[in-house]
């Protein structure tokens, strides 16, 4: 609605420092208003109007854009309305290639007078053990980037945490933490029964409680996100 007829942005509270604006198969039918002869609708100047309007009412430090790199028309209106571009990107060719079409995006949207500018390219779902694979791909990005290096911070896949996250709604900070809350619980259970006494046991179902280190998958982001934020601020100085 905000895209297609400039409404206001209603945010959703997911936490004391969260707020979500959800997109959804609905953004299709801005994306086809936009595409209709005749028709006089701006999704660029109504999507920065609107979050405008909603980063003064709320103050928001930060805002962050989801959009995977198929939606090109959504892309020029996002890139439209952003400061900054971070590329998220796995190791194999066709996630490489989605980085080239948000390249290109990006070009075209400095070309239509964007402030926006590329802070860099992040890889993600790593496994840590492989070493030579993770370098050898992130000097593919730096090739690709060219003056812009790639960040060296990298996001691990962890199967167990990330559905856990997405499950219960739960940074992978939180999710750690629970996990070796419910370690520890079950540990205490397992002494109440070797005592002869009655487990106190946890219900419901984590995928991530049998980890061994809940830590990295947030320690990761944590990293990344220290880094985009000293990036940002030594463009702004510069």
């Amino acid at each position: 609605m905000a895209m297609q007829y400039g409404s206001e942005i209603v945010p959703t509270q997911v936490s004391d420092q969260m707020h979500v604006v959800c997109g959804g198969p609905e953004l299709q039918g801005a994306l086809g208003a936009s595409l209709t002869p005749g028709a006089e609708v701006s999704l660029e100047e109504n999507l920065r109007a609107a979050l405008g309007r909603l980063c003064e009412m709320k103050g928001y430090d930060l805002v962050l854009v989801d959009s995977g790199p198929g939606d090109t028309r959504l892309l020029d209106a996002y890139m439209a309305a952003s400061r900054w571009l971070v590329v998220p990107t796995i190791w194999d060719e066709g996630s490489l290639a989605g980085v080239e079409t948000v390249g290109a995006r990006y070009a075209r949207a400095v070309k239509a007078g964007s402030e926006i500018e590329l802070l860099g390219a992040v890889l993600t779902k790593v496994d840590p053990a492989a070493s030579k694979q993770n370098r050898e791909v992130l000097e593919d990005l730096a090739a690709m980037l060219g003056d812009v290096p790639p960040f060296t911070s990298t996001i691990r896949y962890k199967r167990a945490e990330a559905a856990d996250a997405r499950r219960y709604g739960l940074s992978a900070r939180e999710v750690s933490v629970e996990a070796v809350r419910q370690r520890r619980s079950r540990l205490e259970g397992l002494r109440a029964r070797a005592n002869g006494q009655k487990a106190q046991g946890d219900s419901v179902s984590w995928w991530s409680r049998g980890s061994k280190s809940g830590t990295g998958l947030a320690d990761d982001y944590e990293a990344l996100t220290r880094e985009i934020l000293t990036r940002m601020r030594e463009r702004s100085l510069v």
